[in-house]
């Protein structure tokens, strides 16, 4: 292994590990002063040197724990929810331990500092670990703490995932090298008579590489898999297979070894599940205290856009909702009065199949390019979304004519209410093109979940703020 690569490895643990511990400080901290301001819960009893052995042990137990669940695992750190459900795990076998070691053994241990320190304790290590995610991913994009890998398969399928790999460096792996296969492999029970195998591992070996992409089709069965796995035993590489299988969420997918052989259950999509009454009661309760809370903000917006030309303050456009039934959108005018009647000779000139999208649309006022920059002129959809038009997170809403150019795959979009944001919106807005979008949004309407709404929302907090990817 490449000794930049292990000194890279020895630097993120290290960080990792110097980020949990300050979060368990602060929060043994908190947890002490915490009590005694928040109703029914009493002030911690002055016993420091009880508090203090306790809050080491339990410091020494977590990074115990969070070692036995993979909260310290190089391929989850930095991407993906495993490292976040390590955290809740770790927390709550070791805290549940300590509850039972205090009940048994009578420990004089508080209650309230017991509770308290849970809550706090995991929203520090979360809030910890997303913050580092958030600063690795900078280093990442500047090509730093990336793990090399050699992309074997088809060329047009080393191509594909080369090119995902290169644009989503957050995954921290860089594709320097690609080995390039027949239509089927030898397959042989002795590795050492098959010379495809062992220049396979002859050229992960030259490239000097951390890692082994294997893509779907590279093999024919599992024997070769094994073959291969001999070959680079010595090598100390990872190793990624990548199956026939793509846009599918990782909860969607249950592996079961049966009889030696890895059975993958695949769920069916759940575009039905995002018009259940769980998702209509998020919406209606995200929109109602949005409303509520950004109301007096909303109308110095109204204020200032009426102030500029003396137009309307509120546009409003026939769009297609779920099951292509339209409806009238609200947005904050953003543009001149007549934006539509010059619509129609810019779309003549960038003409193409779904949304149409300006950098420099001419249209836009001044005070429109800011509320369309951080996504304000959006707000009033709050009220599409209290009526019922429209969900907090959900596909981009669609226009009539963009509809009667979609290809019968993006024409699924419209399984779901469309939404004020989504993953288009926090994969790069205006930046994405149809293509992209499109596959944004059906991978939504395929894997939709709860959780991810959730997270989504959170996204675009930071991505609204910085005003990326909008115009």
């Amino acid at each position: 292994m490449r000794v930049d690569s292990i000194r890279s490895y020895r630097i993120v643990l290290l960080s990792v590990t110097i980020i949990d511990t300050l979060a368990v400080i602060f929060a043994a901290t908190l947890a002490w002063n915490l009590p005694g301001t928040i109703p029914f819960f009493p002030p911690v009893p002055f016993i420091p040197s009880a508090v203090t052995i306790f809050v080491i042990a339990e410091y020494i137990v977590l990074l115990a724990v969070l070692k036995f669940v993979g909260g310290y695992d190089l391929r989850d750190i930095g991407a993906g929810s495993a490292e976040y459900r390590a955290i809740i795990t770790a927390q709550a076998l070791a805290f549940g331990g300590w509850g039972v070691i205090a009940y048994l053994w009578d420990i004089p241990l508080s209650r309230t500092y017991f509770l308290v320190l849970l809550v706090v304790q995991t929203i520090f290590l979360l809030l910890g670990r997303f913050i580092f995610r958030r600063i690795l991913h900078h280093f990442r994009d500047e090509g730093h703490f990336m793990r090399r890998a050699l992309i074997a398969g088809s060329p047009t399928r080393t191509r594909a995932i080369a090119e995902a790999l290169a644009g989503r460096t957050w995954l921290g792996l860089l594709p320097v090298a690609s080995f390039l296969s027949a239509d089927h492999l030898p397959t042989t029970d002795n590795v050492s008579k098959d010379p495809v195998f062992q220049d396979l591992a002859r050229a992960v070996k030259e490239s000097d590489v951390e890692v082994l992409v294997i893509a779907d089709g590279f093999l024919k069965d599992s024997a070769e898999f094994s073959s291969i796995s001999w070959a680079l035993e010595s090598l100390h590489v990872s190793l990624i297979v990548m199956p026939a299988l793509s846009n599918i969420a990782q909860d969607r997918i249950h592996s079961r070894p049966v009889a030696g052989l890895p059975f993958m259950w695949v769920e069916q999509p759940r575009s039905a599940k995002a018009l259940s009454w769980v998702k209509r009661l998020f919406d209606l309760v995200g929109a109602g205290l949005g409303t509520l809370l950004i109301s007096p903000f909303l109308l110095i917006v109204a204020f200032l856009i009426k102030v500029h030309d003396g137009g309307p303050v509120i546009f409003s456009q026939t769009r297609i909702g779920v099951d292509g039934e339209p409806f009238k959108l609200l947005k904050f005018r953003s543009m001149v009065e007549n934006a539509e009647e010059l619509r129609a000779e810019l779309v003549a000139e960038h003409a193409g199949e779904g949304l149409f999208k300006m950098a420099k649309d001419p249209r836009v006022t001044p005070i429109g390019r800011f509320i369309r920059r951080h996504s304000i002129d959006e707000l009033p959809q709050l009220f599409n979304v209290l009526r019922g038009e429209m969900s907090l997170v959900g596909p981009r809403p669609a226009l009539p004519e963009e509809v009667d150019t979609y290809s019968e795959k993006a024409y699924l979009r419209l399984r779901v209410r469309p939404g004020m944001t989504g993953l288009w919106q926090v994969s790069g807005r205006s930046d994405l093109d149809w293509d992209e979008t499109v596959r944004l949004d059906l991978y939504y309407v395929d894997n939709w979940s709860m959780l991810r709404d959730i997270m989504i929302c959170l996204r675009t907090i930071g991505i609204v703020v910085g005003g990326r990817g909008a115009y």
